[in-house]
């Protein structure tokens, strides 16, 4: 079963959580030395490998989808912050944002080098 609505073109509220909890499981393990199994993903987050097969096909489909969620967030705090903050403190806020989003990148790219 497809994670979309016959004819709407939406994920589905399950499948949407299922992804989140995919993506999020992904992005934890990819900071732990070795290569990222897609069958740990899995079992981190409580579905069935066909479920996540599902939502990425392959490995490089989840590292490259963890990689781009972590710069659109990257992105997207900066005008969050100079919301909440003056400018100097939001601006240091974002820069530990960019050294969360740098060990990530490193992370990823190891991970992809990894053999799978």
């Amino acid at each position: 079963m497809s994670g979309f609505v016959k004819g709407g073109g939406t994920r589905r509220a399950d499948a949407q959580r299922n992804r989140e909890r995919i993506l999020q499981a992904a992005r934890d393990l990819v900071h732990e030395p070795g290569e990222l199994k897609l069958n740990a993903v899995a079992k981190a987050c409580g579905i069935g490998q066909g479920t996540l097969y599902r939502h990425f096909p392959t490995r490089e489909d989840l590292l490259a989808e963890v990689y781009r969620r972590e710069v659109e967030d990257l992105v997207a705090a900066a005008p969050r912050l100079l919301e909440t903050q003056q400018p100097p403190d939001a601006l240091a806020a974002w820069f530990d944002r960019v050294a969360a989003y740098a060990r990530v990148k490193r992370d990823v790219f190891a991970a992809i080098e990894s053999p799978a």
